[in-house]
Parts: C-alpha cells; structure tokens; sequence
C-alpha cells in the first residue's frame, strides 16, 4: 500500500517575491549597463528597484521580527536593522546593500509632508542622525514620499507610502 508523505510542495509567497526582487535587479542592472537611454528611462528602472527593496524590506522586518529602516542620502540609499540598541546596516544581505546613484540623479525625502534636508543629515552620529524611514516588524512604516528627480531637476519620478500601508509609484506623466 502507498502512503503519502507530509512533503512541502510549491513555494511559499516570501520565496517568489525574493526569486521576483532578484530577477527585476539582475535585469534592471543589465538594462543600465547596456542601454544608452536617456535619463528618464534609467530613472524610471531605478525607482521601480527602490520599490522592489521596500518591499522586500517591510516584508523581512515582519518576518525576521525586527525593526528596518531605509536610509536615504542626496545620491544613496541603503537599509539598516535595529539590533543592540542600534541601527546596523544590512551588509551582510547583498539585497540590502547601500546603493549610490548614477550620476544625472538625486534623492529627496518628505516625511509629514516635510522636506527633509538630505544633505545636513549626512553624518551618522547621535545629534545628526540620518534621513531613516521605519519599517517595523508590526507591519507598521512611516508614511512617506521619496523623490527621485534628475540633477537639472526635470524629470522626476515618486515613491509615495500613505498610511494604510500601500505604496504607489507616480510617473513624470502622473505628476505633470
């Protein structure tokens, strides 16, 4: 007689939306190395990676239990977890690794409708700490918009969190 075993069969979602995040990174990093497009277009595959990590950030703090922040520079941005009382970066998860911009583009950040000044918040220490958005291991985030605009500042390109949790990306054409 056949019995059946308790094997797991499928995927689980974290798993296809990893191997997802993944495939669009590797992908959007052969698109900018090959393409001599202009701007926009690059623009438009970076804001779609930087939508990619926050969600892939807010789903490995739920799931790890921890705290996640996303740290944003005029010209990079990285995340960090909360570990000893402190806010480490994710180095050790390629994924998570801080990212510089290509040149041509910068970051804004509004937080309470705020914009905050990126550039004074540069240093890492306790009276000046960096530009942080939380993703907590609630489910919660800090509603925000993260601007990415080219340098002579005519295309741009959000990533708006409201706060019910949904994230939404708006196009220059959407913004105009």
């Amino acid at each position: 007689m056949y019995t059946h075993s308790h094997r797991q069969r499928g995927f689980t979602l974290v798993e296809l939306l990893v191997v997802v995040v993944i495939i669009g990174i590797m992908l959007s990093s052969v698109v900018l190395s090959i393409g001599h497009g202009d701007i926009s277009a690059k623009m438009e595959v970076e804001t779609r990676r930087i939508y990619a990590l926050i969600n892939l950030a807010r789903e490995e703090a739920i799931i790890q239990g921890e705290e996640v922040a996303l740290t944003v520079k005029p010209d990079s941005y990285g995340f960090e977890m909360f570990s000893d009382n402190a806010w480490e970066p994710m180095s050790t998860d390629k994924m998570f690794r801080s990212r510089n911009l290509q040149v041509g583009m910068q970051l804004a950040l509004v937080v309470d409708k705020v914009q905050l000044d990126l550039g004074a918040l540069t240093a890492s220490d306790d009276k000046n700490p960096p530009a942080r958005v939380y993703f907590l291991s609630s489910g919660e985030m800090t509603p925000f918009e993260l601007i990415l605009r080219s340098s002579d500042e005519t295309v741009q390109y959000r990533i708006r969190a409201h706060d019910d949790g949904t994230l939404e990306i708006l196009t220059p054409a959407e913004l105009s």
